[in-house]
């Protein structure tokens, strides 16, 4: 059954891809599912980005500095949160282990660049 949902197209590593991959195939589920999974919970702190850049917006300034820290704030709140997802007593030993690896992954990528396939977009230095 086709959804009335927005869609977003994405463009993955490698290696992120086959994380996501994998853990599609060994959850059952499609990997929309599994990444739509990891950013619900992220949505109050994608939030507060949106409103900070509207702020910033609105009275004209300069946003960059601001917003890097917003960020870092957001990163270290949803490392927590995965954090403790990981290490719930309650979450299936195998979800635990998928989501560890899953916060390995996304942590080795950090500061990565963006694929050449994404002209136009710019990266601070």
């Amino acid at each position: 059954m086709p959804t009335t949902h927005p869609r977003i197209n994405l463009t993955v590593t490698p290696d992120l891809y086959a994380t996501v991959d994998r853990l599609a195939r060994l959850s059952g589920q499609p990997k929309t599912r599994v990444i739509l999974d990891l950013l619900e919970p992220a949505a109050p702190f994608l939030n507060e980005v949106a409103n900070l850049l509207e702020t910033a917006q609105s009275l004209k300034m300069e946003p960059a500095n601001q917003l890097t820290a917003k960020l870092a704030e957001v990163a270290q709140h949803i490392q927590a949160y995965a954090n403790a997802a990981a290490n719930d007593p309650g979450l299936n030993p195998r979800a635990q282990g998928l989501l560890t690896e899953l916060m390995a992954e996304l942590a080795s990528s950090e500061g990565a660049r963006p694929p050449s396939s994404n002209t136009g977009v710019k990266m601070p230095n």
